[in-house]
């Protein structure tokens, strides 16, 4: 058996595949690298942004613990002359300085840090804390109190100072505060500032509260371009065209009025009642 030689017809259509060509055009190998380099470098840049702001915030965090240990050891001066109204010019300037990088939470923690050793909640005072017998509640200047939060004070007086400079303290973040070295805490038995020390510890606030602010807003706009990239949608253009009015306008007439008024009483749910008057005219007319 022989092999067919392949048919050399002309009039026989060449055969064609069925799978259909890609339109697809292959980028280059070169080009495809750049574009993965460029993106691979960009990637590390903002991990690396994101990771030096975690380590500052860890940081800032950190300082605040190691305050919160050395606050808790103050005063060292604790004999007379010194007390907690009258404390040693260093113990008052480190108490302030520390204090500065505290929101109210770290505050509370600060006290009950102090509370745990024994001591009064107010760093600048050296005597221990009250400790009451009985039960969870104690009547106190008329008022029932809880005992713990009378216990951790030494008198009214430090549960006072202590207030004062909490209500001080911000709420704001410690590393968005941490560029402020003007913002100031007073105490309560301290001396009156000068007119310019306070102008300058309102400019301080002011700054702050500026700084937060526009944190807020650039956080909100960076929300809002988010949920503006998700739901953008092409634009279609609506062309608004006034209709043309053909007829002349008519004024009403009172006659039209009167008519309508006379017939309300023959309209049901807004449709007229078509009423026979001729027959029944035509009617009356042959009887």
């Amino acid at each position: 058996m022989t092999d067919k030689p392949p048919s050399t017809d002309p009039t026989k259509k060449p055969l064609k595949g069925i799978l259909k060509k890609s339109k697809f055009i292959h980028p280059e190998p070169q080009a495809e690298l750049d574009e993965s380099i460029v993106s691979r470098a960009k990637a590390s840049q903002t991990a690396l942004q994101h990771a030096n702001i975690i380590a500052d915030r860890k940081r800032f965090q950190k300082h605040v613990l190691d305050c919160i240990i050395r606050l808790a050891e103050l005063p060292e001066a604790r004999n007379p002359p010194y007390s907690a109204e009258k404390p040693s010019e260093s113990d008052a300037a480190e108490f302030k300085a520390l204090i500065r990088a505290f929101q109210p939470s770290d505050f509370d923690d600060l006290v009950e840090e102090r509370n745990v050793t024994g001591l009064c909640g107010y760093t600048l005072c050296g005597n221990p804390r009250l400790r009451y017998k009985g039960g969870d509640w104690k009547l106190h200047n008329n008022v029932i109190v809880k005992k713990a939060e009378l216990e951790r004070w030494c008198s009214q007086d430090c549960a006072r100072r202590a207030m004062y400079v909490k209500v001080q303290l911000n709420e704001t973040a410690t590393w968005e505060r941490a560029g402020i070295p003007s913002i100031l805490i007073d105490l309560m038995d301290e001396r009156a500032r000068t007119d310019e020390e306070k102008v300058e510890q309102k400019m301080a606030r002011i700054e702050l509260d500026d700084r937060r602010r526009a944190a807020q807003d650039s956080e909100a706009l960076a929300m809002e371009r988010e949920s503006t990239k998700r739901s953008i949608q092409p634009r279609m253009d609506i062309p608004i065209k006034e209709k043309m009015v053909t007829t002349a306008a008519e004024a009403p007439s009172l006659q039209e009025d009167e008519d309508a008024d006379t017939d309300i009483h023959m309209m049901i749910e807004g449709h007229r009642v078509k009423t026979q008057g001729k027959k029944n005219q035509g009617v009356d007319g042959a009887t």
